[in-house]
């Protein structure tokens, strides 16, 4: 489990309502590891977004789909679920 907070009016059991937009599945804080390697391919200019735009907004943490295929990123601890903000998880 990430050690990342989410915001202040952002709860658990709030996160236990909110669904992937794409998929529908349930959203899991991502592990440091997967966050740590998606912030490395930002900062080498590597990393787009679900709609091949390249991610330039910093983010500290994510939500992960349940099958692992889309993070949400969160910034300033809050996620963000647009859909086409999703960075695919490869």
């Amino acid at each position: 489990m990430s050690s990342i907070e989410l915001g202040t009016g952002f709860s658990a059991w709030m996160l236990a309502c909110i669904r992937c937009p794409v998929t529908q599945e349930d959203l899991f804080l991502a592990e440091n590891s997967v966050v740590e390697r998606l912030q490395a391919d930002q900062e080498n200019g590597i990393l787009v977004c679900r709609l091949g735009i390249q991610v330039s907004e910093t983010f500290e943490g994510g939500l992960v789909n349940q099958s692992g295929t889309y993070l949400y990123p969160i910034r300033d601890g809050i996620p963000c679920l647009v859909p086409g903000e999703a960075i695919a998880i490869l």
